[in-house]
């Protein structure tokens, strides 16, 4: 609870007017006064105006960078992860081709394995699964490498007869004879054609060198045939009746003997007889 205050006196009420009084200035500044003014502020204006705008200027240019670095910043940016590399790294290692990636050939490396192939394919001569190579004889089939050649020979008559032999011993020319191939060559014609001038080929199995025991046609012209063992070895032949009849007529036919775990022998020398 305050205490009221107690009025005031005229003497004091004057004592405070007149301390407020003193506080004013009751007249204003005259035209002198003004003038004094002006001048003393163009001379402080000489004095600090360099400094002042050079202060300004340079404030001035840190506000636009200022600026500008908030409008960059403000930009939306790629993550790191996606940003484009100004400076691509290069592997220094090779690629080391794998199985699924693909080996380019030139046209020199495709040209030397295909001359390699080829210079093989004759050097080497074929081999069966028991290891007898072939060779291409002088008659266009192919015979066991390194026998005893036999050449075609004519002992009077239509026939040739040539062999070639693991021995020395020749072939014999009416029989089989094992570990052998035997070629024969006969101008007979007899009943071989019909009248218009095709093979029969039941007759041409009357006319294989060993008697067959079994035969089969290959073409209109030709037929495959089996004689009986010698000694334990079965003779397999072809043979192929000459078209037409006349000088070009007659039989050509081959027969080789060799074990059975050599007939895969057999079929490639009898199938590259033609």
């Amino acid at each position: 609870m305050t205490t009221p205050r107690s009025p005031l006196n005229e003497d004091e009420l004057r004592r405070q007017l007149a301390s407020a009084a003193g506080l004013i200035d009751p007249q204003p500044p005259t035209r002198a006064e003004l003038e004094k003014l002006r001048q003393r502020r163009r001379r402080v204006l000489r004095i600090a105006g360099p400094p002042l705008f050079v202060a300004a200027a340079v404030a001035g240019i840190a506000a636009v960078s200022v600026a500008v670095a908030v409008h960059h910043d403000s930009q939306p940016r790629l993550p790191a992860a996606t940003r484009p590399d100004p400076y691509p790294t290069v592997s220094s290692t090779s690629v080391i081709p794998t199985a699924t990636t693909p080996i380019a050939t030139t046209t020199s490396q495709k040209a030397s394995t295909g001359s390699s192939s080829r210079s093989e394919s004759h050097s080497t001569p074929p081999t069966d699964a028991t290891g007898l190579p072939l060779v291409l004889s002088a008659y266009g089939f192919r015979v066991p490498r390194d026998w005893h050649e036999h050449p075609l020979t004519n002992y009077g008559g239509s026939g040739s007869w040539a062999s070639f032999t693991e021995g020395s011993a020749a072939a014999p020319l009416h029989a089989a004879m094992p570990l052998s191939v035997q070629f024969t060559e006969s101008a007979a014609q007899g009943t071989l054609y019909t009248k218009d001038g095709r093979a029969i080929l039941s007759e041409a199995a009357n006319a294989t060198l060993c008697a067959p025991t079994s035969w089969q046609a290959i073409s209109p012209s030709a037929i495959s045939f089996s004689c009986a063992p010698v000694s334990g070895m079965v003779p397999r032949g072809v043979l192929i009746v000459g078209t037409p009849p006349g000088p070009t007529g007659g039989t050509r036919q081959l027969i080789v003997t060799l074990p059975a775990s050599q007939q895969a022998t057999v079929t490639r020398i009898l199938d590259s007889f033609h």
